[in-house]
């Protein structure tokens, strides 16, 4: 091998790194596009004045949202916008779907668990809101935890009276 055969796979080495670092920061670029699109199509939502608007707004949110997802399935912003939109289109259940594996695969992150919670409060079943109470150990919000708290405490009565046969308080006797 001669001097200049190195020099040339060199230089076209560095000629296709150059290339990856071009397309990873367009992938950048577009990935942020995307996940800013969703932001502001959920603000959006939340101010529209009619249905129209509203049905408007979600659909653009959920739109960017999943193109964002589908670009960096891994990037904590996307995915965050993607079960918002996904919530502001009623579909709390594809939220939490969407989401569920998240917790499982990145159970270290609090926020994960905060998101998780608070899509589950959405729901609202039974079901979802003991599963909320029992986030509570691993959610970071402090506002979200004194309200994951009031809840348990609630459930906790209910079960209690459940289980004594009464379903609140006793009836006073009539004068």
């Amino acid at each position: 091998m001669t001097l200049s055969t190195i020099l040339s796979d060199c230089e076209a080495a560095i000629a296709d790194k150059a290339l990856q670092r071009d397309a990873t920061q367009e992938d950048i670029a577009a990935l942020d596009e995307r996940i800013s699109a969703a932001r502001a199509a959920l603000i959006q939502a939340g101010q529209a004045r009619s249905r129209a608007e509203l049905s408007d707004a979600v659909l653009s949110a959920l739109y960017f949202s999943r193109e964002a997802a589908a670009l960096n399935p891994y990037d904590a912003e996307a995915r965050y916008v993607r079960a918002e939109a996904l919530a502001a289109a009623g579909r709390v259940g594809e939220a939490l779907d969407f989401w569920r594996p998240i917790v499982e695969r990145e159970f270290w992150n609090g926020a994960n668990h905060d998101e998780y919670a608070r899509l589950l409060l959405l729901e609202g079943s039974r079901r979802s809101l003991e599963l909320a109470v029992r986030e509570k150990p691993f959610v970071e919000d402090p506002a979200l935890r004194r309200r994951l708290d009031r809840l348990g405490r609630s459930l906790s009565r209910r079960a209690a009276s459940a289980a004594a046969g009464t379903s609140g308080p006793a009836a006073k006797p009539s004068k």
